[in-house]
């Protein structure tokens, strides 16, 4: 759906690993330690923040040069599916601090 011509190991990966291993991990521990004391729209309106905000770059590094191409894929799917990633972070420390909390130990 998307192709990436100039990748890091692209003799091994399909994806961008930049973008898979580091920047995306850090982005949801950036968006975990905001939203940390937020309600739950709070948590829904910085992940479409957060979402809209790559989304934008990505959109324009497929535009304007050949790192990233497009072939069943469009801006929309990534907003979409990059607020899932954020959200289901969010979900996911939730759980496991709740988890903490139940079987005595402190997070």
């Amino acid at each position: 759906m998307i192709i990436y011509p100039v990748r890091l190991l692209g003799y091994l990966f399909d994806t961008n690993l930049l973008f898979e291993i580091l920047v995306l991990p850090t982005l949801c521990v950036l968006y975990n330690q905001v939203t940390l004391r937020r309600g739950l729209w709070p948590a829904f309106y910085y992940a479409l923040l957060f979402s809209a905000g790559i989304t934008a770059l990505e959109y324009l590094i497929e535009l304007y040069t050949d790192l990233i191409e497009y072939i069943s894929w469009s801006w929309f799917f990534t907003l979409t599916s990059l607020t899932g990633v954020f959200i289901l972070s969010r979900v996911f420390l939730v759980f496991f601090r709740w988890g903490c909390r139940r079987f005595g130990r402190t997070a």
